[in-house]
């Protein structure tokens, strides 16, 4: 079945190279050329990443596929998109694999759930999250805008989902339209995103370590597609369509470049499941001829159903030294590892600010940097953990938790919750979930926890480190207006604030901005 119905779409949207893709197979033809957006990147030289080289000589085995590990499987079955949301798919399927690695058994996770909420608003939000709103500029349906992994995240981290596909099927291709009741915003919630690690793709070992212990990751790359004779686009130039493998190089790169009229670079999101080091580079050159230099290839599960000619049973290889996800600087040379619960293990309430996928960031005058978000308890209840996003890899955090601040300048200012801050290191930049341990504090029921009544007001302080001595990004939800896309972030004066080293500001005062940190409490 040759895939001439495929549609994409590219945009690069964020101020931080965060790239919004999508890829879906269709029934009807594909975007003209001049509504096409296509990426734009200056040429740079290509190179071959020494990480890959060293890989081979690791600890880590030569091979490694999560469909079969010592007999068991940790991949769900292949999926077929309908529209633009190859993202959802990704995302969907990473998430799969991670709780069935983690012993949590299958699950079968809603991908048009993920990508309505993530574009529609629910009527009533969840707490904290009222005013905040996502914008299409473009006449385009949810389902056709497309996404990436920082899309799924941002969304999933507010507590949208993940639902079931039971509780809300995937439709078929003539449902373009179809709108999801406000009920499956968050109401029917099966799992709950506890943590994300955002790992670069040319860290090879890294990536590897993290697919053997987390499951699958989220990650996207780009195909060249040729619309001179074919507008659906035509995909033979760099993919072996008899090895079910894909490769770019520089030339293709710089090819597509030159002719945005017809020849486009569209991204597009898969689960990464596996490895081969000894995938031959012979395996590789489409019509063009192009093969990487040396061996070697990352096994991905497309979600293309099981019938196309790019794969094998809905499975294809991208080589380790394709062009995009190594030589060009942009969100699709990440991997998103997620870790999830059955939402039976997830805590009660989230106390945040964020509601967009914003990717607005303030950067440090030094190597430490502190951000905080100041809560009102709407019961009794008690704190288990505090969650926020970071940009940067290798930090260190130390976490102290205020109670009560008379202070509005300053979130430090109440009264210490924690016997001790709480300290540790990130290796990878995400999101990520800090449980408070008992020996730091012992709410009324001796668990661990702070006790907090109705009422209670109570600052989350993070302090974050760079252990490299770089500058230390502190993540924000702005207001931010790009080409096809707007996000409205709405404030309060006290709520949210940062500290650069020059003392503290309350970002929120503006009325459109906050920090990324929250509060997990039952």
């Amino acid at each position: 079945m040759k895939r001439n119905i495929l549609l994409k779409f590219a945009a690069v949207m964020t101020a931080m190279a965060l790239t919004c893709t999508g890829s879906w197979a269709a029934t009807s033809g594909g975007l003209s050329p001049a509504r096409r957006v296509a990426t734009q990147q200056a040429t740079v030289t290509e190179t071959v990443p020494a990480a890959v080289a060293s890989s081979a000589t690791s600890s880590l085995p030569s091979s490694y596929d999560l469909r079969n590990v010592s007999g068991q499987s940790f991949v769900t079955s292949v999926k077929t998109q309908n529209f633009g949301d190859c993202w959802s798919f990704a995302a969907s399927s990473a998430i799969e694999s991670n709780l069935l690695k983690k012993g949590y058994g299958t699950y079968d996770l809603s991908e048009i759930q993920m990508s309505y909420f993530a574009y529609d608003d629910p009527i009533v939000s969840l707490p904290g999250l009222k005013g905040d709103k996502t914008r299409l500029l473009v006449d385009e349906d949810y389902s056709q805008f497309g996404g990436d992994y920082f899309t799924a995240g941002m969304s999933l981290i507010r507590g949208y989902g993940p639902t079931s596909e039971a509780d809300a099927p995937y439709p078929d291709a003539d449902s373009l339209d179809q709108t999801l009741p406000d009920s499956l915003a968050f109401s029917h919630n099966t799992v709950q995103i506890q943590n994300i690690d955002w790992v670069k793709m040319n860290k090879i070992s890294a990536v590897k370590a993290k697919l053997m212990s987390s499951g699958a990751g989220d990650m996207g790359y780009y195909i060249y597609d040729d619309y001179h004779t074919n507008s659906n686009g035509d995909d033979s130039a760099y993919w072996n369509l008899d090895n079910n493998c894909y490769y770019i190089n520089k030339a293709g790169y710089n090819r597509a470049n030159s002719d945005g009229n017809y020849l486009a670079l569209d991204g597009h999101e898969v689960c990464l499941v596996g490895w081969d080091d000894n995938f031959s580079r012979d395996n590789f050159g489409g019509t063009a001829g192009a093969k990487p230099p040396a061996d070697g290839a990352w096994l991905c599960k497309n979600s293309w159903g099981t019938g196309m000619d790019e794969c094998e049973d809905g499975y294809f290889w991208i080589s380790y030294y394709d062009y995009y996800l190594y030589n060009v600087a942009d969100s699709l040379d990440y991997v998103a590892f997620y870790d999830a619960v059955p939402i039976s293990s997830a805590y009660d309430r989230i106390f945040q600010y964020d509601g967009t996928a914003s990717d607005a960031k303030v950067r440090s005058f030094t190597s430490t940097a502190k951000t905080a978000s100041v809560f009102t308890s709407d019961a009794s209840r008690t704190l288990k953990a505090v969650g926020f996003t970071t940009y940067n890899n290798n930090l260190s955090y130390s976490v102290q938790i205020y109670k009560n601040p008379t202070n509005s300048s300053n979130p430090t200012s109440g009264t210490p919750m924690l016997s001790a801050p709480l300290k540790g290191s990130l290796q990878y930049q995400g999101f990520h979930t800090i449980t408070i341990p008992s020996e730091l504090a012992s709410a009324g029921d001796g668990t661990a926890g702070i006790s907090l009544n109705k009422g209670d007001k109570f600052s989350v302080v993070v302090t974050l480190t760079s252990n490299t001595g770089y500058r230390v990004s502190i993540p924000l939800d702005s207001s931010r207006t790009y080409q096809d896309i707007q996000y409205i972030s709405h404030s309060v004066s006290g709520q949210s604030y940062y500290n650069l080293g020059r003392g503290w500001r309350d970002c929120s005062k503006s009325g459109h901005s906050n920090t990324r940190v929250k509060a997990y409490a039952e």
